[in-house]
């Protein structure tokens, strides 16, 4: 069954990561991590503070430094999350600082946008936004996120949210398939 995979770092190297974990807990970033194909390597998409939603290689994870959570999804599912995930890159959408620095701030509830009308995503946010907007209504985790406010999310409070719906899996368990594919 095809899955994407959740990464959240819990690396507190520098100043602002020291910060959103003792504001927001132990996870300070997440990505999707999508193994798409049999001759491409995986891919992860995220949104980094500083600069515009991206596609990145996967070098950087290790079970030291992250959390992996397996997300079982359908193959309709899966190639909307990869295709929309393309197209936040493709769309070079712009950092939420406001949003990541006010999401600590206890009983906010800002107006929530879809996907297709927010100007900028932080981490956490862009990933309630697009698992909410390509998973299938009845998946185990679109009923879980569909009372999340994605723009006061952290990573960790993400976390919580999809670990019940998901399997907690080594990096191994995500890079090895994919290198097999790759060389056969």
């Amino acid at each position: 069954m095809p899955a994407v995979f959740m990464a959240f770092e819990r690396s507190y190297e520098g100043v602002v990561r020291k910060i959103v974990r003792q504001l927001s807990g132990p996870y300070v970033h997440t990505d999707m991590i999508v193994t798409p194909g049999t001759t491409q390597r995986p891919a992860s998409y995220t949104a980094y503070m500083g600069e515009r939603f991206s596609k990145n290689t996967v070098h950087h994870f290790s079970d030291e430094s992250h959390d992996f959570l397996r997300v079982e999804v359908d193959a309709d599912e899966y190639d909307r999350l990869w295709r929309t995930c393309e197209a936040c890159v493709l769309c070079k959408i712009p950092y939420n600082t406001k949003d990541m620095i006010l999401s600590v701030v206890p009983m906010r509830n800002p107006t929530e946008r879809p996907l297709d009308k927010c100007r900028s995503l932080f981490c956490s946010q862009a990933m309630v936004l697009i698992l909410r907007s390509c998973l299938d209504e009845a998946h185990r985790v679109s009923g879980t996120l569909h009372d999340v406010n994605s723009r006061v999310v952290s990573p960790t409070a993400l976390y919580e949210h999809l670990l019940p719906h998901s399997t907690k899996v080594p990096f191994r368990e995500i890079v090895a398939p994919a290198e097999k594919k790759i060389a056969q």
